[in-house]
């Protein structure tokens, strides 16, 4: 059994979506981002409530994380948000999933070996209005709409974009509204009735009028702020908590040195606890001599370089017992973003790096 565990909060989780869906119209419809393993959370424990709580579409990096959760459930919509490589079109087309495409090439492809097995693929198209990563460029839409046209087992069912910026850059946000606003013209100009989301986490705070049919809520589905400007306009939980627990304890004289390279030697007769989970669990080697940890209510330091499979801490001037439980974040006394700060990054990173050696364990 793991020492370590991410406790993951299902009412948390519930209680997001509904605050996702009380910004939105009522006829717009949900896509929960869950790449990266559902940020990190562990995807399979959070289908069950996604589909109490009436989400119909998901959203994958790729194709394995897509066949992953088809095989969890045969009805939901599983979108690849970037169009993969043709080496996964077998998978795509085998699991049902909802192709992001922007390529003819690959478009071609696609429609081959749909066809092989007589059944009809849907993509949405990627148009680049600012993003500078996959997606046609606006001058290209109506050239890709038309080649799409003429493949039989291919159905343009969507189309969306990616805003950069939408919790920063003003400006350039409007600009991409605008070209998307164009593109979704063009593609309804054939008679097509697509579904057009763009909103990511920010965008729906920040631009409802970029809500469209569909948006793509990632980081404020699991409690967290993409920027600090979005908090108190939506309330969302955090859905997770790190907790792992003291497996050693000893005293050490004044002048002992702690973990690799003696980055950290103590000043003074000391209490070390030893904590196991490390940088091969995703807890930085950057957190060194830096982060606290919460023990029985009370935050102490990190102490030593941070090892692949465990951390020292200095519990001298606490209670503390082997078993005791260890919070490397609580979201209360120490969060993602207090990390995040202490790495250089940002709150996404914490949470998506948390390795599987870590159990996922769901409470209510």
């Amino acid at each position: 059994m793991s020492t370590s565990k991410l406790q993951i909060n299902l009412t948390n989780f519930a209680h997001n979506i509904n605050q996702i869906k009380s910004k939105i119209n009522k006829n717009t419809k949900i896509i929960a981002v869950v790449k990266a393993d559902a940020y990190g959370n562990g995807v399979c424990k959070l289908i069950d409530t996604l589909l109490k709580n009436n989400i119909e579409y998901v959203a994958v990096a790729n194709a394995i994380e897509g066949s992953n959760i088809r095989s969890l459930n045969n009805d939901l919509n599983i979108l690849i948000l970037n169009q993969p490589p043709k080496e996964d079109i077998e998978t795509i087309v085998s699991n049902n999933l909802i192709c992001g495409a922007c390529d003819k090439e690959f478009l071609m492809k696609l429609n081959e070996v749909a066809s092989k097995k007589n059944v009809t693929i849907k993509i949405h198209l990627e148009v680049d209005t600012g993003a500078g990563r996959n997606g046609v460029l606006l001058n290209n839409v109506k050239d890709i709409v038309k080649y799409i046209l003429t493949l039989k087992n291919i159905e343009l069912d969507g189309i969306y974009t990616h805003f950069t910026c939408s919790d920063c850059d003003d400006e350039y946000t409007l600009n991409q509204i605008e070209k998307f606003d164009k593109a979704i013209e063009i593609v309804k100009s054939y008679g097509l009735n697509v579904k057009a989301h763009a909103s990511n986490s920010a965008a729906i705070i920040n631009y409802p009028e970029a809500n469209y049919d569909l948006v793509r809520p990632g980081l404020i589905l699991y409690g967290y702020y993409p920027d600090e400007s979005i908090k108190g306009r939506i309330d969302i939980k955090p859905v997770e908590k790190w907790v792992s627990e003291v497996t050693y304890i000893k005293e050490v004289p004044k002048g002992s040195a702690i973990s690799y390279n003696k980055t950290f030697v103590t000043n003074k007769k000391s209490k070390i606890a030893v904590v196991p989970v490390g940088y091969a669990d995703g807890y930085r080697r950057s957190f060194s001599n830096k982060a606290e940890v919460v023990i029985n209510g009370q935050k102490v330091k990190v102490v030593g370089t941070v090892c692949m499979d465990m951390i020292m801490v200095d519990v001298t001037n606490i209670d503390v017992k082997v078993g005791d439980k260890v919070y490397l974040f609580d979201n209360e006394l120490v969060t993602v973003e207090d990390l995040a700060a202490l790495a250089g990054t940002i709150n996404y990173e914490i949470i998506a790096g948390i390795g599987k050696r870590v159990e996922r364990e769901c409470e209510n």
